[in-house]
């Protein structure tokens, strides 16, 4: 069984409840498949995990003793650009003999044109044996061609292999008092490059449609409570497990007009048609690729109440919309978003190295 460690130390400095499943499913995979992961990190949330995982302060020195006493061969190495941690551990980890992968976005994607993180970037490659990022665009978009032979994408998803739902609908909307109405649903952390209130401008002009919208998320924008008097849009706050999924089950639309994230996958596991507005100025993650506008959803190109309510609009007259985009978002979360296709992508990225 060889040996790989994966060092964990992204801007939130914790392995958060999400990522704990993924390092589980990946431990599972890579198992089967030869390799032994153990996870390094400074803290991780209060969820069971199937993977060996050392909680330390992420330094050179703690990193370095870990990788000599447990016989580490490669070390994959997911870590702030803006920490000062990730040059120093590469040039000691490959003066070892070690193989390292840099695992991340490929650029600072808040800050696309910065030249100096640009080239940090660039030097984090040319140190690395391989490169993982999160999508095959990227790899096109961020990786010199002379280094695309040492480049692989792990499509950035979720473990939802025990998702499942434990009531009807029907019985979800009646607790809602959203009885035989069209339900949108967004869930995730209700943040301002979310821009909710957009959304919910959008459903309140289509009151008189039996549009209703489901909120669940810890609300960090506080401009969303206005909306919280409103008798077609439930603010339900944090849900998680079982009952997270019942909402979205019931719902017939996802509409995110601010930043994608991973919640999409959520959508797509589902077969739920995406909204969501890519105006040139929100800045979404890499699962956004996800979102093929008019095949599974559709993509705004501005962020605009009355070009949401347009599009919200065809779902309701044409049902029959619903059901193509319903079934391409399942096509999609199995053959790209899903985990499996995530795992293969480190599969292919140690199996090189």
């Amino acid at each position: 069984m060889k040996k790989v460690l994966l060092v964990h130390n992204d801007k939130e400095n914790i392995i958060l409840h999400y990522r704990v499943k993924v390092y589980s499913y990946l431990s599972r995979f890579l198992k089967k498949r030869g390799w032994g992961l153990s996870v390094i990190c400074s803290k991780k949330d209060d969820e069971f995990c199937d993977f060996n995982y050392h909680l330390a302060d992420i330094t050179l020195k703690n990193v370095i003793q870990y990788v000599l006493k447990n016989d580490i061969s490669t070390v994959i190495l997911f870590i702030n650009m803006k920490r000062w941690r990730l040059f120093p551990l590469i040039i000691t980890l490959r003066l070892l003999g070690k193989k390292v992968i840099y695992w991340g976005h490929g650029k600072n994607l808040q800050d696309e044109s910065n030249i100096a993180k640009n080239f940090l970037y660039k030097i984090a490659f040319f140190l690395s044996s391989s490169i993982l990022l999160y999508n095959k665009i990227s790899i096109k978009k961020y990786i010199p061609t002379f280094w695309h032979k040492k480049s692989y994408y792990a499509n950035n998803s979720i473990d939802l292999s025990d998702a499942c739902c434990l009531r009807k609908p029907s019985a979800v909307l009646k607790e809602l008092n959203f009885e035989n109405s069209f339900n949108i649903c967004v869930i995730g952390r209700i943040q301002e490059r979310k821009k909710i209130p957009t959304l919910c401008d959008a459903v309140r002009k289509l009151k008189h449609k039996n549009v209703t919208l489901t909120i669940i998320g810890n609300i960090e924008d506080q401009s969303v409570l206005q909306y919280k008097e409103d008798t077609n849009i439930a603010l339900l706050g944090p849900i998680v497990g079982a009952e997270k999924y019942d909402y979205l089950n019931a719902c017939s639309l996802y509409c995110l007009p601010g930043t994608v994230g991973l919640s999409i996958v959520d959508a797509l596991c589902f077969g739920k048609p995406f909204i969501a507005i890519d105006d040139g100025v929100i800045k979404h993650s890499p699962e956004v690729i996800y979102l093929k506008d008019g095949k599974n959803g559709f993509l705004l190109n501005e962020l605009n109440v009355e070009a949401l309510v347009e599009k919200i609009s065809c779902y309701i007259n044409d049902p029959s919309l619903i059901e193509r985009h319903s079934s391409e978002s399942l096509n999609i979360y199995r053959n790209e978003a899903n985990i499996d296709k995530m795992a293969e992508g480190f599969l292919k990225a140690l199996n090189h190295v």
